[in-house]
């Protein structure tokens, strides 16, 4: 930090500061609204669901059989939808 030399040094730094303060408030409650959305539990769910079903779907499936790429594949399609009416119902039973 550099020396203030007189007043107006000062009332600058302070504004200067004040800003910086106002700024990260600012983002401080942009962070607290995306970490509450993020932990609804609705939110949880279908990231959690998501994450585990969609590697599945858009893997590559090279070296393994034809009909072993089309199951795996319907059953990952299947649990998918599956998965959608699960976080329809749940999204209606936490509007309520």
């Amino acid at each position: 930090m550099k020396k203030i030399r007189n007043i107006q040094e000062l009332q600058a730094e302070k504004k200067k500061i004040l800003q910086e303060q106002k700024y990260l408030e600012n983002e401080m409650h942009e962070n607290w609204k995306d970490l509450k959305e993020s932990v609804r539990p609705i939110n949880i769910a279908k990231d959690t669901l998501n994450s585990i079903f969609s590697k599945k779907t858009t893997s590559n499936y090279k070296g393994e059989s034809l009909i072993k790429n089309a199951v795996g594949f319907s059953l990952s399609l299947l649990a998918r939808k599956i998965i959608n009416k699960a976080e329809e119902k749940l999204g209606n039973i936490f509007k309520k």
